[in-house]
């Protein structure tokens, strides 16, 4: 299947608001794939027909400039605007979709790459000093992006007239989380790669699974049994004391290899549970201590990561996202936490990996869900003097994107370079289209996923009642603070 059919049967699920389960019935499975066989035959025409709804405009060769994050991230694509076409498929994605819009409204696009810290400081300055000139998005971390909003210093999305949220290149699944209270100060759209990078899944060493005589996880994905109770009995079935110290540490392999910080989040949102939720009236709640299925959850983490050993523990350096991979690379662990763009680096391992979604909580859960461990949020601030060049620019770019440069990111730039086998990407369209952002890993990352969780992990602390009461205060206060801002901006 082509990458543009398969965009838009990624598409046409989730603007029906569609969950794609990890499995299901048989007749559930026959009746998604004839559905898939149609439509698959009208998928090309159907994409080209379904485009944006903007009227024709000439904005007269006005420059329209994106500020973000530094284009040398290793862990980030920011890439917005590319200077030429070089035959590397994203970068030439990239331009081609840039020209297409330009030379459509007689726009120029640029693209301004700065520090994190840099970002930050160039957008308040010039929003004190009234400066519409230097910028109009800002991408910025999306914690920050909420101060700004808090301090009535963004435009809200409603008067970006010509935005369609509803539409298939605007995430449906991501942008009902960052909503306070109905109003939208951001969305993602898939001009934006970053949280297409930021989306995590678990890379399985098939070389190692077959040495240990497993099954390949597909079927189990597919069957809707890929459960935190078969994952564990793979991973347990990983470890081995390779130096025969009789001992288990950064020599030896383990059932899973990741950063501390990310096992709890990556665990939890797979099994369908969130830190912080919404409420009736779309407002986030930090409410914890009474949700009993979110400590069984916890629970079971720690159960199958430490209690069966089956966790690489090493504490400091030996734990980076980069030792990590050169020992999956290495052939010491059966499954490794990872990121889309970051699967690239593993390009050169010898042995065979595929990808997989994280394991659901059991096999009532409806769903696989996979998270989405923050990103860069677009700001249009209060200086911005052309909103509606700003919405068309959004809208359009989002759009050509969701036709072109994200298939050409998805289909190509991952499957077609880093995944081995035609499974993995079945398995990523699964993951993607099934992707969650938690607002205690993102807007709160700091007082709950980087804060209370982490010190549990680190230190296999599972008093999880005693850090949801020594945080709570905290988390309330933040909260009231976030709503009351927003309401009193109308």
């Amino acid at each position: 299947m082509s990458g543009k059919i398969t965009a838009l049967l990624l598409a046409l699920m989730l603007t029906a608001g569609m969950i794609v389960s990890c499995g299901g019935s048989a007749d559930t499975a026959e009746t998604t794939t004839a559905a898939a066989n149609e439509i698959s035959d009208t998928a090309e025409t159907t994409t080209a027909q379904l485009t944006d709804s903007l009227p024709e405009r000439d904005f007269g060769g006005k420059d329209f400039i994106f500020v973000t994050r530094d284009t040398a991230s290793s862990w980030l694509n920011p890439i917005i605007a590319a200077e030429s076409l070089n035959g590397e498929v994203l970068n030439d994605a990239v331009f081609t979709r840039n020209r297409s819009v330009e030379e459509r409204f007689n726009v120029s696009i640029i693209q301004n790459s700065k520090p994190s810290g840099d970002r930050d400081g160039l957008t308040r300055n010039a929003i004190l000093a009234g400066d519409s000139g230097l910028f109009d998005v800002v991408l910025i971390t999306d914690r920050t992006a909420l101060v700004f909003a808090q301090e009535g210093l963004l435009i809200p999305w409603s008067e970006l007239t010509y935005i369609d949220l509803d539409m298939p290149w605007w995430s449906q699944t991501l942008n009902e989380q960052l909503s306070i209270a109905g109003n939208m100060y951001f969305a993602y759209g898939d001009f934006n790669l970053i949280p297409y990078d930021y989306t995590h899944m678990l890379i399985y060493n098939k070389q190692m699974g077959g040495n240990l005589g497993l099954e390949l996880p597909y079927s189990l994905v597919l069957d809707n049994k890929w459960t935190y109770d078969v994952y564990a009995e793979y991973a347990v079935a990983a470890l081995a004391d390779l130096n025969g110290d009789g001992k288990m540490d950064g020599s030896d392999s383990f059932g899973l290899l990741s950063q501390a910080k990310h096992v709890l989040p990556c665990f939890w949102i797979s099994a369908d549970v969130l830190s912080v939720t919404k409420d009736a009236d779309d407002l986030p709640v930090f409410d914890l201590s009474g949700d009993e299925q979110f400590f069984n959850v916890i629970e079971k983490i720690f159960i199958i990561t430490y209690d069966n050993g089956t966790w690489n523990a090493d504490k400091g350096t030996n734990n980076t996202s980069t030792d990590n991979e050169n020992k999956f690379i290495a052939g010491q662990g059966l499954f490794l936490d990872s990121t889309f763009n970051n699967v690239k680096r593993l390009r050169n391992m010898d042995a065979d990996f595929s990808i997989l979604p994280y394991p659901m909580w059991d096999e009532a859960q409806d769903g696989c869900r996979s998270r989405v461990e923050g990103g860069d949020l677009p700001m249009v601030t209060v200086i911005n003097d052309d909103l509606d060049l700003t919405a068309y620019m959004l809208e359009a770019l989002s759009c050509e994107s969701w036709k072109t440069t994200i298939p050409a990111y998805y289909e190509i730039a991952l499957k077609g370079k880093n995944t081995r086998d035609a499974e993995s990407e079945e398995m990523m369209d699964i993951i993607y289209n099934n992707r969650v952002y938690d607002l205690g890993d993102t807007y709160w990352c700091n007082q709950l996923r980087d804060g209370i969780f982490l010190q549990m992990f680190q230190s296999n602390d599972r008093d999880l009642a005693s850090k949801i009461a020594g945080v709570q205060n905290t988390m309330d206060n933040e909260i009231k603070k976030t709503v009351d801002a927003f309401a009193s901006l109308g």
